[in-house]
């Protein structure tokens, strides 16, 4: 991917011309617009912290007028929680982000052209969408008889992680260059068990953790000529915690599978962290359904991590 600077670049591009357009109309007024998504130009709005980091944009939603998003917005009041959830199957566009309810209804899309630009920071795990809510809603029942759809707009607070920015020609980094050193101390850690092939997701949540001083090992700095199934196991007994990123490339890897069996063995404290929507076959099911766990493919970081950090008993692996 491209270099921060580049990034950020692109970023403030986007926020500019939604301030733009903010500011056009409060200039000229909303009788100089002809009836469409022009004359709710007061809506939109970019701004930029350099100190902190932080955007807020405000934009519309997008495809209000379908799969039902038109009546659904009928219910959506100002202020209300949005989900913004990342979806890379969608047929249109790999870069879509959906918009959903606090309760998961989608009432639209990020618009496109937002999205292309957010999408490649976001996979990266270099900006993180800290939270959103309905900034302006207009259902349809108060629109003229001859409107067509429901408009929605949307305030994002998104910060960009310049320490997780890395250059194209280090995208196969190892974790552990990424983030720094494992835990090797004799104080309560947390075991990550997780998939070479999440490396990518799983080195963010590896870098907030560190970065709010819990005590993390994860198996990238194993010894050479030193017995792997032994050190893993080693290291699953002397934890205090046992993390769990599960995935499809998790529940396909016979090493992960045997991590989390011995875990749960072992009487460890287990969270299972679902980074995408799986299930658990049969007879693992049957030995976890009643593990704690979170569904961070169903939540917006900001609320993943206020999740995760108040997880029963996880101040026990904390500096």
């Amino acid at each position: 991917m491209n270099s921060y600077e580049e990034q950020k670049e692109l970023l403030l591009e986007e926020i500019a011309k939604l301030h733009s357009r903010h500011k056009l109309a409060l200039e000229v007024g909303p009788d100089y617009f002809e009836p469409g998504m022009m004359e709710y130009s007061e809506q939109f709005d970019g701004k930029w912290d350099e100190t902190t980091g932080v955007a807020t944009l405000r934009f519309e939603s997008r495809g209000t007028r379908y799969n039902g998003r038109t009546e659904l917005i009928e219910m959506v009041h100002v202020g209300d929680v949005i989900q913004i959830t990342r979806d890379q199957e969608n047929e249109y566009n790999q870069n879509n982000f959906l918009l959903l309810t606090e309760k998961g209804k989608d009432v639209g899309n990020m618009p496109a052209e937002l999205c292309n630009v957010v999408a490649p920071l976001y996979d990266e795990g270099c900006l993180m969408i800290e939270g959103a809510t309905v900034s302006f809603v207009e259902p349809i029942s108060r629109r003229s008889r001859y409107a067509k759809q429901a408009v929605l707009f949307v305030e994002m607070h998104a910060r960009l992680n310049r320490v997780a920015i890395v250059e194209e020609t280090n995208m196969n980094e190892s974790i552990s260059e990424k983030e720094g050193t494992t835990y090797n101390g004799d104080d309560p850690y947390g075991f990550i068990s997780y998939s070479h092939k999440d490396s990518k997701p799983v080195s963010e949540i590896i870098f907030q953790m560190q970065k709010k001083g819990f005590r993390i090992w994860y198996d990238t700095n194993i010894e050479a000529g030193s017995n792997w199934d032994d050190n893993i196991a080693e290291h699953v007994e002397k934890c205090e915690y046992f993390f769990a990123m599960v995935s499809k490339n998790y529940l396909l890897s016979e090493n992960c599978i045997d991590e989390l069996v011995f875990a749960k063995d072992e009487n460890k404290r287990i969270l299972l962290i679902y980074l995408e929507d799986v299930k658990l076959s049969g007879g693992i099911r049957m030995r976890f359904n009643r593990i704690q766990a979170i569904m961070k493919w169903e939540m917006d970081d900001m609320s993943f991590y206020e999740k995760l950090f108040s997880a029963r008993e996880i101040r026990t692996i904390k500096v």
